[in-house]
């Protein structure tokens, strides 16, 4: 569970970093290459060829895995509580999230 942990770490700043650097590429792609800088469309076209081989193409978004932050669970991770079904209806139980009732039909 651990090396699950430590790869969803490195694979989250992973896409920080290509996310950080795909903002800057996408602001010299449509400030310098749009702008009247002379370029012949040959240098245009080695300039984005540069420009795109610069970014990692490895990480996604969808990539990315929700997890429980007690058990490190991967399935069923709430968004809003950042915890599994199964933690979360413990916590319940419990009465340490407030305002939770059951729905009684």
């Amino acid at each position: 569970m651990l090396l699950k942990n430590i790869k969803d770490l490195k694979l989250r700043q992973r896409f920080a970093a290509a996310e950080s650097n795909r903002i800057v590429l996408k602001f010299l792609f449509t400030n310098y290459l749009n702008a009247d800088n002379n370029l012949s469309t040959k240098q245009r076209a080695q300039v984005v060829k540069y420009l795109s081989g610069r970014l990692d193409k490895g990480v996604s978004k969808t990539k990315l895995v929700r997890r429980c932050v007690f058990t490190n669970r991967s399935r069923v991770s709430h968004r809003r509580f950042g915890i599994s079904r199964i933690k979360l209806r413990e916590l319940f139980a419990l009465g340490v999230i407030p305002n939770v009732s059951r729905a009684i039909w």
